[in-house]
Order: C-alpha cells, then structure tokens, then sequence
C-alpha cells in the first residue's frame, strides 16, 4: 500500500474519531476529508501516472527550493 493511501485512511479514521468525541466545526471535518480525498486518489493512481505526478511536483518543489535558496 501506498503511503499516500495509508495517509488518507488515518486522516478518516482521525476525522470519525473527532466526531464521535467532540462536535466538530464543518470546516475542520471538511478540510480534515478533503484531505483524505485528496491523498487516497494519488495513493490509487496506476504506477505510471503515479510516477509522472511524484516526478511533476518534485520538479516543482525543485523550483521552490532555487528560487528561495534552499538546498
């Protein structure tokens, strides 16, 4: 299993938690699946897409890192 995708499912498990132990805001349940979505999809994607997204955004950090200097 992908980290991505073990992310998303402890981001889940960590929302159900909250709400059955404190009333949680929509907007920190929201962000909190939002999140999980969002990592559980890149965590499925096929190996070679998978592969083409992780080198795209290494490249864009890459760019980050020159540009404020970091190593």
């Amino acid at each position: 299993m992908k980290t991505e995708m073990k992310v998303g499912v402890v981001l889940v498990a960590i929302n159900s938690l909250l709400a059955h132990l404190l009333p949680l805001p929509p907007f920190v349940s929201g962000l909190l699946i939002g999140l999980a979505v969002y990592f559980i999809t890149i965590g499925i994607l096929p190996e070679k897409a998978y592969l083409k997204f992780k080198a795209m955004q290494a490249e864009k950090f890459s760019k980050i890192r020159k540009i404020v200097g970091v190593n």
